[in-house]
């Protein structure tokens, strides 16, 4: 018996005729009946029978036929899931948190380009929250993200990279946007917007809230699932927000200012023991490292 007999049987069995059967594989008739007759032979099972031009399952092919469907089925199955493990090593799955992470990573592009072209490089964006679960089920290889405020990462590996600011955000127009360095007191009232699933973000001002003494939580009245959408708001001074460093560079019309004892972000390179096991992970973390201690030591990258 071979997996191709049984295609041909159970493609008969679905169009109703041999006929039909050979046009839909685009195969002769008698290749098709040669295979249906193997499988007879074979078990000394009569699993049809031919009158003219129709075809009618026996009770033996009734049996036949449906544990014919479970073996193609079973077969599909294991060839697509070892067709992927064989891919899965020709690429790496990335995960970058919207703010830092992505930021991160196109600081890092070219660099990482030239040194691993050979690299199939898949990015996700989505929250850290999100991206550390994908870590964890083996749906990422690798993340970028920032420090954490609820989830220690104890059971993952990880690696520091950088510092980043976090600055408040306002267009050009803006009065806040004459001001060096901002207070509490002078963003307290302010409508914020964000990106979906900030509590990172959130908790960092709120902690900032609660230093100055103030109860109340900052006033985000809006979020975005797309990072330009909530950027172009503040850009068109329809509201403010808090964002990193890097993407207030990047967004023109937005001016960022630091918030007097708000402290540096740290962001990190994270991958578990299991992710450590590809090639790609260990040649992405280990440049990825290069890069950012000869940025820091000043050293020219080579």
């Amino acid at each position: 018996m071979t997996y191709q007999q049984l295609i041909y049987f159970c493609t008969a069995c679905e169009c109703g005729s041999v006929t039909k059967a050979a046009e839909k594989l685009f195969v002769t008739q008698p290749a098709i009946t040669s295979a249906i007759r193997h499988l007879e032979k074979e078990y000394h099972l009569q699993i049809l029978e031919r009158k003219d031009k129709n075809m009618r399952l026996t009770p033996d092919g009734k049996i036949f036929l449906e544990n014919a469907k479970k073996l193609v089925q079973h077969t599909e199955v294991f060839d697509k899931e070892m067709y992927e493990l064989g891919q899965r090593g020709k690429y790496l799955r990335l995960g970058l948190s919207k703010s830092v992470g992505a930021n991160i990573y196109t600081e890092y592009f070219a660099y990482g380009f030239l040194r691993h072209p050979e690299i199939n490089i898949e990015t996700i964006s989505g929250s850290s929250g999100d991206l550390l679960t994908d870590l964890r089920e083996n749906r990422l290889d690798v993340a970028l993200v920032p420090s954490q405020t609820k989830d220690s990462m104890d059971d993952l590996e990880c690696v520091f990279l950088k510092n980043t600011d976090m600055l408040y955000c306002m267009s050009e127009s803006h009065p806040l946007a004459k001001k060096e360095e901002l207070e509490i007191a002078d963003i307290v009232d302010e409508k914020m917007v964000s990106t979906c699933k900030d509590e990172n973000k959130a908790r960092a001002l709120e902690r900032l809230f609660e230093a100055a003494g103030y109860e109340q939580k900052p006033k985000i009245v809006k979020r975005f699932e797309q990072l330009n959408t909530a950027l172009a708001m503040i850009g068109n001074n329809l509201g403010t927000g808090y964002f990193s460093t890097e993407i207030v560079r990047q967004y023109e019309g937005v001016v960022g200012k630091k918030i007097k004892g708000d402290p540096p972000i740290a962001a990190y390179v994270v991958w578990t023991k299991k992710s450590w096991g590809k090639e790609e992970t260990r040649t992405f973390v280990k440049n990825l490292r290069r890069f950012f201690d000869e940025k820091q030591t000043g050293r020219r990258n080579e």
